[in-house]
């Protein structure tokens, strides 16, 4: 909730956040979500516009380690919104203002204290992201989100907040424990009644990694096309749901990145540029 004057009034913006936590069976997302959530070490990046459903997918796939695994989970959030119960993981929340000062110390207090699994709400600054990506080097899994509109702006996002100087080795950490990005746009459902998670996701196999050494980040996108390990573009994934009749056609038209490619998407139809001919 967050509370203001307006021409002398008081306003208020409320947030509905659902008591239970949804599953991510119930939130009909893929078998390569939980599949990320599954590993052990390294780097999961949620991204999308505010308001997107970031935070819903986080906790999703938290609470679903948290009902497989045997794990000490950390969150360091801005403000805390879902409520865990441990389960089989013994889970601490954090809240920036309340508990710790910022997201950093409470990342680097958060490594003191034995974790396996850190949520840190959001990458807002250096420090932060240098401290996450320590993290990962020391065999933590991190979840974090950013606000970027695809996987290879998402590295890119990353970088652009370093000195050149430092790009290399940052390319190299990133190659060697980004394990996804994850892109997220909510779309309105065919029948009105709800919004559905149209997800682009990165994977970071040996080519994608191969390709951020090599400072190649942006033939990032035609690996992705080619579906390896569950990875897809957004322009798929919004294919993907009008061939599933989940969404409309006109619907997906408002959040492509490419009508074109979309429509071909939806033909199953690829172009000789949309795969091949990136790794020499």
């Amino acid at each position: 909730m967050v509370v203001y004057f307006q021409t002398g009034k008081l306003c208020g913006t409320l947030r509905s956040i659902p008591m239970s936590i949804p599953t991510i069976e119930q939130l009909k997302l893929d078998d390569t979500i939980a599949g990320i959530a599954a590993n052990h070490r390294g780097m999961v990046l949620v991204t999308g516009i505010t308001g997107s459903g970031k935070s819903t997918t986080l906790a999703a796939m938290i609470d679903h380690i948290n009902s497989k695994e045997s794990r000490r989970i950390i969150t360091i959030e801005d403000p805390i919104e879902f409520r865990y119960t441990n389960i089989k993981s013994l889970i601490s929340q954090r809240e920036v203002g309340s508990d710790v000062g910022n997201f950093a110390e409470a990342l680097r207090s958060a490594l003191r204290a034995d974790p396996d699994v850190i949520l840190v709400g959001e990458m807002r600054d250096v420090e932060t992201i240098r401290i996450a990506i320590k993290a990962t080097e020391t065999g933590h899994l991190v979840f974090s989100t950013l606000h970027t509109r695809g996987a290879v702006h998402t590295i890119q996002r990353i970088l652009g907040n370093f000195e050149q100087s430092e790009h290399d080795t940052l390319r190299d950490q990133l190659s060697l424990n980004l394990l996804a990005a994850i892109t997220q746009r909510l779309v309105k459902t065919q029948d009105g009644k709800g919004r559905r998670a149209a997800m682009e996701i990165m994977v970071n196999n040996g080519v994608v990694a191969k390709l951020m050494k090599e400072n190649r980040i942006s033939d990032i996108n035609g690996v992705m096309t080619t579906r390896e390990d569950g990875m897809r573009t957004m322009d798929q994934a919004l294919a993907d749901l009008i061939k599933s009749k989940d969404i409309t056609l006109d619907e997906a038209h408002q959040h492509c990145n490419d009508l074109y490619a979309l429509k071909r998407f939806v033909k199953g139809i690829s172009s000789s540029g949309d795969r091949g001919g990136i790794i020499g």
